[in-house]
């Protein structure tokens, strides 16, 4: 059960990771001279 578990969240972590890196990237290209923002 918990093997399901960890499997589970580390494809859960890498589409959070992916999902993450296109929000910065979408943000940086509506407004790319808001380089201070901090995430």
């Amino acid at each position: 059960m918990s093997r399901i578990f960890v499997d589970t969240v580390g494809k859960n972590a890498k589409k959070i990771q992916e999902y993450i890196a296109n929000q910065l990237q979408e943000d940086l290209e509506y407004d790319p001279d808001d380089t201070e923002r901090v995430y």
